[in-house]
């Protein structure tokens, strides 16, 4: 069996389906892809980086059904990934992009938008890699990894303040309002042997405590 990495890029469909909609392994990103003139729909970067994941993700599957594949696949989709940064960054400009968006909003440089967005601890990923290896009816599936709680962007915010109360963090809603939470149906994932995923804030500490570690941010 091969695990692959993808993303919940391949998933998301960001300004086409509704902002509180459930998400599951079943659907795909219809939204980022080029147009027939090959440009791709604003903001072009992310939209370039979701198509990226999406071909990615393809082959993949692709591949696998040939009928000369050795192996079957899984992919594990995660969302914004989070948690202790194992690698010994030098600045934040070597920082994954999830744990860099921690640091702005920690940092008071980013503030609330709109409407939520998914997390999970990094470690979550890792045993989601595990757990499908591991399981037999794993084979042939996706499995979106992403953890129970989908804050809107101002009690992410808000949630950081309250770990890190010497932190300039902005707390205050969007002048267009607070927004709606999307929801991550991940019972594929919880199917195999009551996968079960950490609690978002508890993530959310220990990325705050390892951009302390990191020497990032000052003191929380």
């Amino acid at each position: 069996r091969v695990l692959v990495t993808a993303s919940f890029a391949c998933i998301m469909n960001a300004g086409v389906y509704p902002n509180d909609y459930t998400y599951s392994s079943k659907d795909w990103n219809k939204v980022s892809r080029p147009a027939a003139d090959g440009k791709f729909p604003d903001p072009v970067g992310n939209s370039g980086y979701c198509y990226s994941k999406i071909v990615g993700e393809k082959a993949a599957w692709d591949f696998a059904r040939a009928e000369d594949c050795p192996f079957d696949v899984a992919c594990i989709n995660p969302p914004m990934v989070i948690g202790k940064n194992y690698n010994k960054c030098k600045t934040p400009d070597d920082l994954n992009t999830s744990s860099g968006m921690v640091l702005g909003i920690l940092s008071g440089k980013i503030s609330p938008v709109p409407n939520s967005m998914a997390w999970v601890d990094v470690v979550d990923v890792a045993r989601a890699h595990i757990a499908a290896y591991e399981h037999p009816e794993a084979g042939g599936r996706r499995f979106l990894c992403a953890a129970d709680e989908v804050p809107t962007w101002t009690e992410v915010c808000g949630w950081l303040k309250e770990i890190g109360p010497s932190c300039p963090v902005v707390v205050d809603a969007p002048a267009t309002g607070e927004g709606v939470r999307m929801t991550m149906d991940c019972s594929a994932l919880k199917s195999l042997s009551g996968f079960a995923f950490t609690p978002l804030k508890e993530t959310l500490r220990a990325q705050a405590e390892s951009l302390v570690d990191l020497g990032f941010v000052s003191k929380l």
